[in-house]
């Protein structure tokens, strides 16, 4: 594991990811995909914040943190401009995880 991640793990890797990524993906791919990351992010701090994980920093994050993030996006209410209530549909929920997967294999 890397160690000069700092106090906020999260962001220094999915900075460190897209850095990697640059050159490889379609602009337009790269500020989505950061988009979900930042999005990620969010909801990996609500659920530490909440004792509902183990950490925040994606090199140890468990498998019951992953299940526990899982389970978030299956409950949590859509955000955004526009959105009228409802939870995180299932496309959007496997969207944001292969992004978690490409970082997590990162």
């Amino acid at each position: 594991m890397p160690h000069s991640l700092g106090k906020y793990p999260f962001p220094v890797v999915c900075s460190r990811y897209l850095e990697a990524l640059e050159g490889h993906r379609a602009e337009l791919t790269l500020r989505q995909l950061e988009r979900d990351l930042h999005t990620i992010q969010d909801d990996v701090r609500t659920l530490r914040m909440s004792g509902r994980t183990s950490t925040s920093n994606p090199y140890k994050m468990t498998v019951e943190d992953l299940a526990a993030l899982i389970a978030h996006w299956r409950t949590r209410p859509r955000r955004g401009v526009g959105q009228r209530g409802g939870t995180l549909d299932p496309t959007s929920q496997k969207h944001l995880w292969t992004a978690l997967k490409g970082l997590l294999l990162f």
